[in-house]
């Protein structure tokens, strides 16, 4: 074992939504069981504008279900990380490092605190499943595509109290 070149320096819950479907029958040992394909995963990542081994990362989870059968709830929370690469890793490895370990730690925490609510609730503990964030090199083709198309990529705010004020902001004009 060794330290991480990736430092997690602080994340916080930007949105968290989460309700028990009451109407949720589980018939076998596997009903409700959720796989990685269930749930949707957003990440946005952002850069620092004058130092790119500062960097921001928003993960949001959801699972929907409109019937309420399929289930044993329904939940989205969305996170921001903001982090910090050590200058002594290589630079043209910081972006894999980054785009790998920034969503994997924010999703082990939305697991923690899914597995919190869902713990407390009529239908028992969910965990959720296993995902990676390592890209094939088939999807980095696939997503230098997207990046080509796509406008100007998002930098992050020089001051993060700015970033999370922002981000708290956004999350309150998104609710209204």
């Amino acid at each position: 074992m060794r330290p991480s070149p990736l430092l997690l320096e602080q994340y916080i819950i930007t949105e968290l939504h989460f309700s028990s479907q009451l109407n949720f029958d589980r018939e076998t040992p596997d009903a409700g069981k959720i796989l990685p394909q269930d749930i949707q995963v957003e990440v946005v990542e952002g850069v620092h504008e004058e130092n790119p081994l500062l960097r921001s990362c928003q993960l949001t989870v959801e699972l929907e279900d409109s019937t309420g059968k399929n289930y044993p709830c329904t939940f989205l929370i969305s996170l921001v990380g903001f982090f910090e690469i050590i200058k002594e890793w290589p630079e043209y490895k910081v972006d894999q490092l980054f785009s790998s370990n920034a969503p994997a730690l924010l999703y082990s925490a939305a697991r923690e605190v899914l597995a919190m609510m869902t713990g407390r609730g009529p239908h028992g503990q969910i965990i959720l499943p296993s995902v990676t964030f390592i890209q094939l090199p088939n999807e980095k083709t696939e997503m230098k595509k997207k990046q080509l198309s796509a406008a100007k990529p998002k930098q992050v705010s020089k001051s993060r109290a700015k970033i999370s004020k922002q981000i708290v902001s956004k999350t309150a004009t998104k609710k209204n």
